[in-house]
């Protein structure tokens, strides 16, 4: 995990498949680690607990997804910050743009706002896009390096994990209900009644004539 997401880190506008395999690669064992740790992570618990210690680790991930993406995104803007003017300078120059204007073209960059910006042509244009993807490589570049310390932070932990063999068991020690079967409920059977009536059904009374 730590290796194939550190490899983002040497990627470039020109090595998009490189890319695209190590993305999935990546995420992948990101996923394996993060499913193992909630299927074992419980096992170490007394029975009691088991709820207590698989809602304790979903607020880890929780809480440390949110620092790992503060810590992301401000380092990506702020590398943004440096890499944008430095990479688009010469050539909106080269293509037209006052070099006083520098600044302020790579904040509407930054703001999606080029389009609208004063004084911009097209060939100013062309040329700030050409230049745009080495910008935001070198940024990302950065994102990925600084992943490797969250990385050594998960390889120290690993180091201190211990075997869960012996918990792999079919023993369930918490059951639902007493744990004792219930014979099966008996069918029982509804019988119709008729209303009585002063002949039965299927036969007709005789009918006598008086001579």
């Amino acid at each position: 995990m730590v290796g194939f997401v550190g490899a983002l880190a040497s990627l470039t506008p020109e090595t998009k498949n490189t890319g695209i395999a190590l993305t999935i690669i990546g995420p992948f064992f990101v996923g394996f680690i993060e499913l193992a740790a909630l299927a074992l992570a419980p096992l170490y618990c007394k029975p009691a607990d088991i709820g207590l210690a698989s809602g304790l680790l979903a607020s880890i991930r929780s809480a440390g997804g949110s620092i790992a993406v503060t810590v992301y995104t401000t380092i990506l803007a702020n590398r943004l910050s440096t890499t944008i003017p430095s990479n688009i300078a010469r050539p909106a120059i080269e293509a037209g743009l006052p070099a006083d204007q520098v600044g302020a073209l790579a904040a509407a960059v930054r703001a999606g706002k080029l389009a609208t910006f004063p004084g911009i042509t097209d060939s100013i244009q062309e040329a700030v896009w050409s230049v745009l993807p080495v910008a935001y490589s070198q940024a990302f570049k950065t994102v990925y390096l600084a992943n490797l310390g969250f990385g050594g932070i998960a390889i120290v932990g690993c180091l201190f994990s211990k075997d869960a063999q012996k918990h792999l068991t079919d023993r369930v020690k918490r059951r639902m209900g007493d744990g004792k079967r219930k014979p099966d409920l008996e069918a029982k059977t509804v019988k119709t009644h008729h209303p009585p009536t002063a002949h039965p059904p299927n036969r007709l009374p005789k009918l006598t004539r008086n001579e």
